[in-house]
Order: C-alpha cells, then structure tokens, then sequence
C-alpha cells in the first residue's frame, strides 16, 4: 500500500465520515479505499454476449473471403498485431476486466471455436452456444 494526500469537500468528509465505525470502514482511509474499490469496479461487465450467428449470406465477407467476425482488421487499436473482429473484441473485453465471454454460433461456429478455443489467451473464459 501507498499513502497519499487529498482534498476533499467538507460536505463530502461528512459523508466519509459516516462510513466510518461501520461494517465498511474503520477508518477514513478504510472508507476511502472502500469507496474507491466499488467504484471503480462497477464499470466492469463480467460476462459479454457476442453474437457471431447468423445466415451464410449475411455473415460471409466477400471483401475478406471469409465470415465477418474472423474478418482480419488493422488498427490503432490492434497495435502491430492484425487480428480478426472478434480477436479485438474479446481483447479489449479481457483488458477491462470482463472474465466470461458467451458467443453464440452458427454458420462458421466451428471455425471461431477452432480459433478461440477457451479464451485464456484473453483471459477469459469462453463458452459457446450454437444457433
């Protein structure tokens, strides 16, 4: 742990202070850490529904030669790595926390799971559900 200075508001103190000699807090700086923990962790989504299902003529890319969530992508946001659509997607999901992802299937399902497998390499956990 580090220790740190603030300013706060008075009225927001009051309001600190009320947590503490609770359940939550013993302390300000208990009450503080508490506070800061929930809400930076509310911005976390768990678990993530991709869905990857759909009919061949709607799903195949003829630009790519291939189902559009395994279309390859360049971007800023893949760095120097090209990766499919659902590659970043489940990426950024890891990156942020997310710890489950459910990605329901159809047309090209086999060729997703074959790619994806579980997930650890996005540290997730992957189950698949096929439409």
């Amino acid at each position: 742990m580090q220790r740190i200075t603030i300013t706060i508001d008075d009225s927001l103190l009051n309001q600190l202070d009320s947590l503490v000699n609770t359940k939550q807090a013993k302390n300000r700086s208990a009450a503080v850490d508490s506070l800061l923990k929930s809400a930076l962790s509310q911005n976390t989504v768990e678990t993530a529904v991709i869905l990857a299902a759909g009919k061949k003529d709607k799903l195949w890319s003829e630009k790519h030669n291939c189902i559009k969530p395994l279309a390859i992508i360049e971007s800023k946001a893949t760095g120097a790595t090209p990766m499919s659509v659902i590659e970043l997607l489940l990426k950024k999901l890891g990156e942020a926390g997310s710890k489950r992802v459910i990605i329901v299937v159809g047309y090209g399902g086999d060729q997703i799971m074959a790619l994806l497998k579980d997930g650890k390499q996005f540290g997730l956990a992957i189950d698949y559900i096929t439409d």
